[in-house]
């Protein structure tokens, strides 16, 4: 409830997204993920001084009126949101297809995943990032928040991950999340007590 309040009031702090702003120039689809860590509602303002506009997929709310309030609070210019379903896929498709900026977290666990290494054991690791990046040759950019003290952000977005493409897309796909997850490792490393993911994420 109190998005709009902290960004007006100078409170957030963006670094990085120079990275967003070189593959755009190069008119290339992008591809932001981030993980529940630090304030991961913030980070589509990294898109915003740039006059760009991020689709988020999120997972609706059983509650209708539950959500339809947190749609309401999360609406702003710089974010549109794409409801999780059968026609998602589709329409990131489309997004990116178009040149569009695509942002996902990627540290849910999904049944139907693939068994990847996250902190030296498996888990299982929704692909469909790697898969849209793959078939649109999107740009591929870590982002977090970080809380600082005082209750303020900083949005910090890294350089592209580099993409291998060998034309074998499920080994290709199970690469590249392998780099997702060793950068979500990274980040819970260094801010471990920022990390918000309470459900049984090893379990296979």
């Amino acid at each position: 409830p109190l998005l709009d309040r902290l960004h007006r009031r100078g409170r957030v702090e963006i670094v990085g997204d120079e990275n967003i702003a070189a593959a755009h120039s190069q008119g290339r689809p992008i591809v932001l993920f981030s993980a529940h860590v630090g304030h991961w509602e913030l980070s589509p303002l990294c898109v915003s001084r740039l006059g760009l506009v991020v689709a988020a997929v999120y997972r609706p709310r059983s509650n209708r009126f539950i959500d339809r309030a947190m749609g309401d609070l999360r609406a702003r210019p710089e974010l549109s949101l794409l409801p999780r379903g059968p026609q998602v896929v589709r329409q990131a498709m489309a997004l990116l297809a178009a040149g569009g900026c695509l942002g996902m977290l990627v540290d849910q666990k999904r049944n139907n995943g693939v068994p990847l290494p996250l902190f030296g054991r498996p888990a299982y690791t929704a692909p469909a990032l790697a898969h849209l990046a793959l078939r649109t040759n999107g740009a591929v950019i870590p982002t977090r928040v970080i809380r600082l003290k005082g209750c303020r952000f900083r949005v910090c977005v890294q350089p592209p991950l580099t993409v291998t493409r060998t034309g074998d897309i499920a080994a290709d796909a199970a690469a590249l999340m392998t780099r997702v997850n060793a950068v979500i490792e990274d980040w819970v490393r260094d801010r471990p007590e920022q990390w918000l993911w309470p459900h049984r994420r090893w379990e296979l």
